[in-house]
């Protein structure tokens, strides 16, 4: 099974404001070549358990939220000059899709035919 990537820039990601890496992306190399951010699978949706979570990543989950986005962010590495993706771990709110957070049930709609005036 192929892994997706969600590939998008600090400015339009939804959990930059908990990223300790703001302001990676995009990186632009030698004025030709972009390399965006990569959400590994998706925003995280649902809470990570405890007891999968080492002493430090406890802590960023208390700090900013239950909700777990892996990440490969471009960096270029010092020593050669290339580019790398680091693995970081952004831990935030649930991010939901906008249609999941409508304020409306549709169980309170009911159909209407021609004949419903």
């Amino acid at each position: 099974m192929a892994t997706k990537f969600l590939k998008t820039e600090c400015s339009k990601c939804k959990v930059a404001i908990n990223c300790k890496r703001f302001g990676s992306s995009p990186l632009v190399i030698s004025g030709k070549i972009t390399e965006y951010c990569r959400i590994v699978g998706g925003y995280g949706r649902s809470p990570v358990e405890s007891s999968k979570l080492s002493p430090e990543s406890k802590a960023d989950r208390d700090n900013y939220g239950p909700c777990l986005t892996i990440v490969y962010i471009p960096t270029i590495e010092e020593g050669t000059g290339e580019v790398i993706m680091e693995i970081t771990k952004i831990f935030s709110q649930p991010v939901l899709h906008g249609r999941e957070s409508v304020s409306w049930s549709i169980g309170n709609m009911y159909p209407r035919t021609h004949e419903t005036k």
